[in-house]
């Protein structure tokens, strides 16, 4: 067990007073260089060391020191002038500058009489008168301490170790009998103030000297290092420490509270830097601004290399003016947007009705128009699978997918070790939260550009105020396209759906709806009760339209103009139309019949005509394609086409397939 001694400070003034008088009378070291005869006196040499004359080397990226004096030379020169003319006819001998400890040791020659008493008496002297003049004559102070120079008492260990710095606290070895504390402390508290002495026992070998101020240690360990006090021998260290800053080990002895608060800091300072990224990318996504697919030329040169590239000619244009319900459905959702929002807009049907061609002949002279594609979204696995989905439709970036896991982790530590929740930790939902309030903050900032620059052309032109000029032009309007929503499950729906209502009710941007859910209408109403949703319907084409759509899309002329002037292109022309006039009428009516009025089934049949199949063949190939998907969920195991479980049986979907064979309607109770 190690003794700690704590002096106090009356002790300490009395102590002081009678050991520096005790050790200057005794201690300092003299050697004697030339013995004289004949009634010569003899030749001495001592040192004295001259403290706070440079900066200290706290470290080694300190550069104080360099930044005083570059070299040796400068640093005896600036020695040499703090001293003055030696009495007793002594003489410098040598300067040996410790820019590290501060300070510089001075090496004088004397001459004295053969006792050694007396040289030591006459040393003792010149260190006295040259303390005298350099703390009466010294002008620079370091930190505040003025220039001492004190007697070495033993033999100095001159060394440039790199890592052995100055430290406050020395280690004291003893060779030979083991010293007392008292006497370690009149050893050592003339350099300066004692914080504390440590010592294993009274009879350790070695004890650990603690001062107060850095200066106590480095004057210390150049004077006291080598001296013998009776018969044991003082060798000096100094002792490394850890310099830790108090602000460091306070956070780690507080670290219950400061690990979660350093957390949020980060995640806070990652937010601050990155949401106005990710706030550009999104506002980028909606306007295209350097989307350099919309620049007008540059677009038209990269959809004809790929057009090229791919050695296929541009989509026909799908006409649906063969189909009056699509026409209709698709002009009076292109009058609803021209309006101001206030609800929902919900476009219902069956799957392949046709409900993303109306949306897109609705929309296409909008200026901003956004899509979530919800099956894209609902074929992801897992809820983060999904948030990235959405954000890359978005155009949210980065997305720091990892920050989900460090932020659950820093809270299941924190509740470990305290037992409570931090309440840092991140979701999924709350990442698609923000997503969602970004996209919202991009939104609101487009309509304030919009009405200011409004304002400004009403300026310009001279024209007064009115109320008109807080409305946006409809077709500057944004519309957000929530695709095939509702039809597959999706865990973020009820959050997309309540966040679409607020940027609805603030007039933000129109949100149309397309979905093949019976339920789905109900669902959108429930995010919005203040304000029913406009609904437009959409059924399959009835036989008539449905044979018109045929004939039409199927027409020869059509393509004819469509094709380039070419010899290849008129041969193919010429042939696609001698093989459409062996089809008649007849067969087109009677695959309109079997494929039905679904838009999906009879787009795919034109696809197949136009790539060169007959009637019958393209007729054929869809329905077994029909065949082959009716077996599979129909018939197939849950666990072989991953659904659900059926809330029916084999026998009673092959009985309701069998009744919609031979009658146009079924009853349910049937």
């Amino acid at each position: 067990m190690q003794t700690r001694f704590l002096v106090p400070g009356a002790l300490k003034r009395v102590t002081w007073q009678h050991t520096t008088r005790r050790v200057q009378q005794r201690s300092i070291h003299v050697d004697c260089l030339e013995k004289g005869t004949n009634g010569e006196q003899t030749k001495y040499q001592a040192a004295l060391f001259i403290d706070n004359v440079f900066p200290l080397k706290m470290s080694r990226l300190d550069i104080r020191p360099y930044l005083v004096l570059r070299n040796s030379g400068a640093m005896r020169k600036k020695v040499q002038g703090l001293l003055p003319e030696l009495p007793h006819g002594a003489s410098i001998s040598d300067i040996d500058p410790h820019f590290r400890d501060g300070g510089s040791l001075v090496h004088f020659t004397f001459e004295a009489g053969s006792g050694l008493e007396a040289a030591r008496d006459k040393a003792q002297g010149v260190v006295d008168a040259v303390n005298t003049h350099v703390q009466a004559h010294s002008k620079q102070r370091w930190l505040g301490l003025a220039t001492r120079a004190l007697a070495v008492r033993g033999v100095p260990f001159c060394e440039d170790i790199v890592r052995m710095l100055p430290s406050k606290r020395v280690r004291v070895e003893f060779c030979g009998p083991a010293l007392g504390v008292e006497q370690v402390y009149g050893e050592f508290r003339p350099y300066g103030r004692i914080l504390d002495i440590e010592m294993p026992n009274d009879a350790a070998r070695w004890a650990v000297v603690h001062y107060t101020r850095l200066r106590g240690a480095t004057s210390a360990r150049n004077c006291v290092h080598g001296d013998v006090v009776g018969t044991t021998k003082l060798l000096l260290a100094y002792v490394r420490e850890n310099r830790e800053h108090v602000a460091v080990q306070w956070i780690k002895d507080h670290s219950k509270f400061m690990i979660p608060l350093a957390a949020a800091a980060l995640i806070a300072a990652i937010y601050a830097v990155f949401d106005p990224i990710r706030e550009f990318c999104v506002e980028n996504k909606i306007t295209h601004r350097f989307d350099l697919s919309h620049v007008p030329l540059l677009g038209d040169v990269r959809r004809a290399a790929m057009r090229s590239l791919l050695r296929r000619d541009s989509a026909p244009q799908q006409d649906m003016s063969a189909w009056s319900g699509l026409t209709d459905q698709g002009s009076r959702l292109a009058s609803i947007l021209d309006e101001p929002p206030e609800s929902f807009v919900v476009v219902s049907g069956p799957h392949g009705s046709g409900k993303t061609r109306v949306v897109e002949q609705a929309t296409a002279g909008k200026k901003y128009c956004i899509v979530v594609d919800a099956r894209k979204l609902a074929a992801e696995h897992s809820d983060l699978e999904q948030m990235t989905q959405l954000a890359r439709q978005l155009g949210w970036w980065p997305v720091f997918n990892s920050i989900i896991s460090i932020t659950n982790a820093v809270d299941m530590m924190v509740k470990a070790t305290t037992g409570s929740n931090a309440g840092i930790s991140a979701t999924p939902e709350s990442q698609v939260r923000r997503i969602l309030e970004t996209l919202a903050l991009a939104l609101a900032n487009i309509r304030q550009r919009r009405l200011q620059l409004q304002a400004r052309e009403r300026e310009h032109e001279g024209r007064s105020f009115s109320e008109s000029v807080h409305t946006v032009p409809s077709a500057d309007i944004p519309v957000i396209v929530l695709d095939n929503f509702m039809d597959k499950s999706i865990a973020f729906t009820p959050v997309i759906l309540d966040w679409a209502a607020s940027v609805v009710e603030a007039g933000l941007a129109h949100c149309v709806i397309t979905t093949s859910s019976i339920s789905g209408y109900h669902e959108v109403q429930r995010a919005q009760p203040q304000s029913p949703a406009s609904l437009v319907s959409l059924a399959d084409a009835s036989p008539i339209e449905a044979i018109s759509l045929l004939q039409h899309q199927l027409a020869p002329p059509n393509l004819l103009q469509q094709t380039t002037p070419d010899s290849s292109s008129v041969e193919s022309a010429e042939s696609y139309a001698q093989r459409l006039d062996t089809a008649s009428s007849d067969s087109i009516a009677n695959a309109a019949q079997v494929l039905g009025g679904r838009l999906e089934d009879l787009q795919l049949f034109v696809q197949k005509v136009r790539a060169g199949e007959s009637v019958d063949a393209a007729l054929e190939d869809i329905v077994q394609r029909s065949i082959t998907e009716v077996r599979k969920y129909a018939f197939a195991d849950d666990s072989e086409v991953g659904q659900c479980e059926h809330t029916w049986s084999p026998e009673q979907f092959w009985f309701l397939l069998t009744e919609l064979a031979q009658h146009n309607d079924v009853e349910y109770d049937r």
